[in-house]
């Protein structure tokens, strides 16, 4: 893909070049990623940073490919920290590196919840055919019950979170 150079040279501008990383400094997605906007031909574009780098670089991302750093900060852009590779590639390096996500339900250190009650929230907050959207009054027993508030039991009843535990065991 052909970017106009206004575009390149603006992306730079937004850039502090250190020794190691170079770090984007305008806006950021919530996993640190840093984003860019652009308008080509009247249309609005946004790219991850990082992918915009190669991208500038004449290198085309195959679908379902990604861009991985070897300095493992999601705010760099330092063309020689980035490489395409696939997402099990990346999955390995996360986990060769002790990058992973953290322990799910109740093996997590910051649980409130057992696996055993989530299981029991899940059974208990089944009324009708749509699962935790009642009148409130069931989901606001059982979050008193738990001692949690009722928007944590309505996430479990709607399988927003604690997706790995089945309401039957």
């Amino acid at each position: 893909m052909e970017f106009e150079q206004k575009h390149i040279d603006n992306f730079w501008s937004k850039v502090i070049k250190m020794d190691g990383c170079w770090l984007w400094k305008a806006a950021h997605c919530r996993d640190g990623y840093g984003l860019y906007s652009i308008k080509i031909n009247g249309i609005g574009k946004q790219y991850k940073a990082h992918r915009f780098v190669k991208l500038i670089q004449g290198e085309s991302i195959p679908p379902g490919y990604v861009v991985l750093h070897s300095c493992d900060n999601p705010g760099c852009v330092n063309p020689d920290h980035l490489r395409i590779g696939t997402v099990q590639e990346n999955n390995l390096d996360k986990l060769a590196k002790n990058r992973q996500v953290g322990p799910k339900g109740q093996k997590n250190s910051k649980s409130k919840l057992t696996d055993q009650q989530v299981r029991d929230i899940k059974k208990r907050a089944q009324v009708g055919h749509r699962v935790g959207y009642n009148n409130g009054s069931n989901l606001k027993q059982l979050a008193k019950e738990y001692g949690t508030c009722i928007d944590t039991i309505r996430l479990i009843a709607r399988n927003k979170t604690w997706r790995h535990i089945d309401a039957v065991e």
